[in-house]
């Protein structure tokens, strides 16, 4: 069976001399109901095929992709006669790769956003040594971003100040987010350690 058309009714009527305009566009897919909220939001054209389904044509340039050798796979492949197996206690991951955890703050500005006060956090947090990740944009127009500091080694400027001096390692981990939390405004900030990864072999 066939699938329906995309169906469009437009309704006015009025009472008092005030119109209420309404228009239904009905039969789309779990798809063309995500590109409709990407036409709302201003990235595509839209129009219906001699199908009748819909199509989208994109308001943005895509970005290019550029091939980077120095980000090609980096894994070896595991050898069918050989395999390796980390033994994971997440107590000791947590005492031993403190040193190496890597903090990850997304919602920039939190509930306080302006234009304005977004452009001062990213400076801010850039200036902290934070590399801001940003994904592509989905069918609905929507993306989503996220600031990474891959460890407290990466840290810079009054971050890298405020922990300089102390040794242990938790305690430095402590001090920077507590820094962190009262200097930036955000939604979320998490901690990540190492939980598996693979060992090199013999």
């Amino acid at each position: 069976m066939d699938e329906e058309k995309i169906r469009v009714l437009s309704t006015s009527w009025g009472k008092d001399g005030e119109y209420n305009n309404k228009l239904e566009i009905d039969n789309l897919s779990e798809n063309e109901l995500e590109i409709m909220e990407g036409w709302v939001s201003g990235s595509y054209h839209v129009s219906v095929n001699k199908k009748g389904r819909m199509e989208k044509k994109h308001l943005y340039d895509e970005l290019k992709t550029i091939q980077d050798d120095a980000m090609l796979p980096f894994w070896k492949p595991c050898n069918d006669k050989q395999q390796y197996f980390l033994d994971v206690d997440l107590k000791k991951l947590e005492e031993r790769y403190t040193d190496f955890a890597s903090i990850t703050i997304q919602h920039l500005c939190g509930y306080n956003y302006s234009p304005e006060n977004y452009r001062k956090q990213v400076e801010l947090l850039e200036s902290y040594g934070f590399s801001h990740l940003r994904s592509k944009r989905g069918v609905d127009g929507k993306f989503w971003e996220m600031w990474y500091l891959p460890s407290l080694v990466f840290a810079e400027g009054k971050l890298e100040i405020c922990i300089q001096d102390i040794k242990n390692s938790k305690e430095k981990l402590k001090k920077a987010v507590d820094f962190l939390c009262n200097t930036a405004q955000f939604g979320s900030l998490d901690v990540s350690v190492q939980r598996a990864a693979m060992p090199v072999p013999d």
